[in-house]
């Protein structure tokens, strides 16, 4: 099931021009094992494209998946423990908050706001994590589409600056980012992990690791 990082492309910007996303890019970015010398023998590519607009962040992503699944029915499960699972990391370099967002494939959401000790205080069990779930269901949008044929699934993430506390039109704004991969298998006790930050341990929080990027904003 051998496929350049290309093809995965192409088939990621057909989609996003499929979402009415038919500028380029402004920003093209691969998930990746970094943490590892060689990628593992279950490892399949993936690629983020990100549209800044005027009024949010529109992000594409495109995904190989030998087995698309996802035991999620409803809204902020623990989907991570549930099968395939695309994460959005994102901050505002200077503030202690950063967002979470998961998206399944059959397009449910876990939603989050907290910071590096709120979530050492869930991993460690001194707090519980529904203290930190985003409860708006439109604090962002998602559309999910799978190719069971071609064994892709993509995901349009949007997620609007008023959400985030950003109400003016700025020309500019500097996240730190990370686009993240849970890659399941029913029966896999362990699922696959890859993302767009240059992470040297496989843990998605090390946000010191995240990819900072500024973006231009186009005028309203």
């Amino acid at each position: 099931m051998g496929t350049s990082i290309s093809d995965l492309t192409s088939e990621a910007l057909a989609f996003a021009d499929q979402q009415g996303l038919t500028q380029s890019p402004d920003k093209v970015l691969e998930l990746k094992q970094f943490w590892l010398a060689e990628p593992s023998e279950d490892f399949l590519p993936g690629v983020a494209l990100l549209y800044a607009s005027s009024e949010g962040l529109n992000i594409i992503v495109t995904l190989m998946d030998k087995t698309i699944f996802s035991e999620a029915t409803g809204f902020n499960q623990k989907t991570w423990e549930l099968g395939d699972v695309v994460e959005l990391f994102a901050g505002i370099p200077g503030f202690p908050t950063y967002w979470e967002i998961h998206v399944t494939p059959n397009d449910h959401r876990l939603q989050l706001n907290w910071t590096a000790a709120d979530f050492d205080s869930v991993r460690k069990s001194e707090r519980q994590i529904e203290e930190f779930h985003i409860t708006d269901p439109d604090f962002i949008t998602s559309s999910v589409s799978i190719d069971e044929e071609s064994h892709r699934w993509s995901t349009h993430i949007f997620l609007p600056w008023k959400s985030i506390g950003i109400v003016s039109n700025p020309s500019s704004l500097t996240f730190e980012i990370a686009i993240c991969r849970y890659d399941a298998s029913p029966g896999k006790k362990e699922a696959t992990l890859s993302s767009t930050a240059n992470l040297t341990k496989p843990s998605y929080h090390r946000r010191h690791e995240w990819t900072t990027l500024t973006l231009d904003i186009p005028e309203i």
